[in-house]
């Protein structure tokens, strides 16, 4: 059935349908916003430790944890 369907409607048939699925695009949603979450964490995580390692946070920094 699921051949059939595809002959029918083709490839273009195919994404139009997950495009509008509800279920798909909330999937890509909540993937989307965890990538961007993590992805910006660890760009944060990246940064402080690049930063540190070139001893550019200063001892000031640690005390007060950048909360001037």
């Amino acid at each position: 059935m699921l051949r059939n369907w595809l002959i029918a409607n083709g490839l273009v048939g195919a994404s139009e349908y997950l495009r509008q699925s509800g279920s798909f695009t909330a999937l890509l949603d909540r993937l989307s916003a965890m990538a961007y979450q993590y992805g910006h964490h660890d760009g944060v995580y990246k940064g402080y430790f690049e930063c540190q390692q070139s001893e550019k946070i200063t001892l000031e920094f640690h005390t007060t944890r950048g909360k001037l």
